[in-house]
């Protein structure tokens, strides 16, 4: 359907700055770079909890494939816009490059980002076509409270809410021998999920 997506999970780490992604640092956060340091001693309760509600959580290791990865919690994917709860506003920045945003999620109207991997509809579903295929989903699972858990399916965050918790994701299975399927699904903003960015036009 004409967009451009990622073939590769994101991997930022280290300080970004709003020049060279997608996020106004004026708006919403009052600092001239957003940090995804995670060399913070007291990092690692960041990502238990009610914490991963208010603080940034990114997390890098390998997905189930053994390939290079990152997982980021919902704040850490906007860069701190939407932090807290509840809070059910939909993301207008993200830690995108430049150029590139967090896709929308779905709903019945054509034209969001999820639409060409998973039909106009709230519980789309397809096999994999040509598209889906280059999409080249891998299984990177979730990462919670110290665990990367499961790793038979891939989940990539959208910028769209479903609840005052939760978001829109699209997620990949494969565990049924090979039958691989695309859904939309929803997760909560505290777990940390995988990122594909979607080309702005």
């Amino acid at each position: 359907n004409g967009l451009c997506w990622m073939t590769q999970n994101l991997r930022i780490t280290g300080t970004i700055s709003s020049t060279y992604s997608n996020f106004d640092r004026v708006a919403n956060i009052n600092v001239s770079e957003y940090s995804l340091d995670n060399t913070d001693s007291s990092y690692a309760g960041h990502c238990d909890g009610n914490n991963s509600y208010y603080v940034v959580c990114s997390k890098f290791g390998k997905d189930g494939s053994g390939n290079p990865t990152a997982w980021y919690n919902f704040a850490a994917a906007t860069a701190g816009q939407i932090n807290g709860m509840p809070n059910a506003t939909n993301a207008t920045q993200d830690i995108c490059p430049s150029g590139w945003h967090l896709p929308t999620g779905p709903n019945t109207t054509s034209g969001t980002d999820f639409n060409n991997l998973v039909g106009n509809t709230i519980s789309g579903s397809q096999s994999p076509t040509t598209g889906l295929i280059a999409f080249n989903a891998v299984n990177g699972g979730t990462y919670y409270s110290g665990q990367i858990v499961e790793l038979e399916t891939g989940y990539w965050w959208s910028a769209t809410a479903n609840s005052e918790y939760g978001r829109y994701i699209l997620s990949y299975n494969n565990a049924n021998n090979g039958n691989e399927s695309f859904n939309d699904s929803n997760i909560n903003r505290d777990i940390s999920s995988s990122i594909r960015c979607v080309k702005s036009e």
